[in-house]
């Protein structure tokens, strides 16, 4: 199955429909986040509620924060116990979502993509419009059977400081940054283009039409036959980027992990060894 196979996102309604097909094995999972904090989220979210049957996701574990990089690729080994232990195997379609603005379960999707998992959607408008749509909620926890899982990395789908040096000068993939306006004007990456992450969302948390989500990319003149980058201060409203490209069948699409958080320091770093350097 290629990453393009299967959709971006899937509703409340098919997301309903197919936990209730014996055919389709679907595990969904709730990404609702405290970063850095591991295991926060899971009794601050989780345990209040979330959808029938879901299990916790946490972007945490098996991640090793950095000064440079505080959310950094988790480590393949860890990574494929951790899913393995919620139930998850190759052949399982991952839907993630979130009760916050769907920024960690955009991460959560890309984070399985880039380690081999192209069978991921996110629920679109997290588990606001599954509440809206009149579906229940619980307290009560899930658990599953162990699986046997193995993280293959993907590196296509990421770049780091390096990569992101090397395109300023040759100008092969265009830079994306999801940060608010008043932020990248502060600052950004030289030849990046700006596509705030709150305007790809409607008020109820789901993604755009796709004329409206086309004529955002055409607004800020980034053209979708081309690969592209998406940034933006930690690496997770960036991946936003990515799924709204990927709707609207750009698949070469990858994520600066690093982001503006990792580019402003090095960026002083650098100038200040330039200066030192001179006469």
């Amino acid at each position: 199955m290629t990453i393009s196979a299967i959709n971006t996102v899937v509703c409340s309604n098919w997301l309903r429909d197919a936990m209730h097909q014996i055919s389709h094995k679907v595990r969904v999972l709730d990404v609702s986040w405290v970063r850095l904090k591991p295991g926060v989220g899971y009794h601050k979210y989780y345990l209040k509620q979330h959808i029938p049957g879901s299990v916790y996701f946490d972007l945490n574990q098996c991640s090793t924060p950095t000064k440079l990089v505080p959310f950094t690729l988790q480590d393949p080994k860890c990574l494929s116990e951790y899913i393995g232990n919620l139930g998850i195997d190759k052949e399982t379609h991952v839907i993630t979502y979130d009760q916050q603005d769907n920024r960690s379960a955009l991460r959560a999707w890309w984070l399985f993509r880039y380690f081999g998992h192209s069978n991921v959607s996110l629920l679109d408008g997290g588990i606001g419009k599954w509440i809206s749509s009149g579906f229940d909620v619980t307290s009560k926890p899930t658990t599953y059977m162990k699986c046997k899982y193995k993280c293959v990395p993907h590196p296509a789908l990421s770049r780091d400081y390096v990569a992101l040096q090397k395109n300023i000068k040759s100008n092969e993939e265009q830079v994306v940054d999801a940060r608010p306006e008043e932020y990248f004007a502060e600052g950004h990456i030289p030849k990046s283009k700006n596509i705030p992450y709150s305007q790809l969302f409607r008020e109820d948390g789901t993604f755009k039409s796709k004329n409206e989500l086309k004529e955002l990319f055409d607004s800020a003149s980034v053209d979708l036959t081309k690969p592209l980058i998406g940034t933006c201060q930690l690496g997770i409203t960036a991946c936003g980027i990515a799924a709204a490209a990927q709707i609207l069948g750009n698949t070469n699409t990858s994520v600066y992990t690093g982001s503006w958080h990792e580019w402003s320091q090095r960026d002083v770093l650098a100038n200040n060894l330039s200066e030192e350097g001179k006469p």
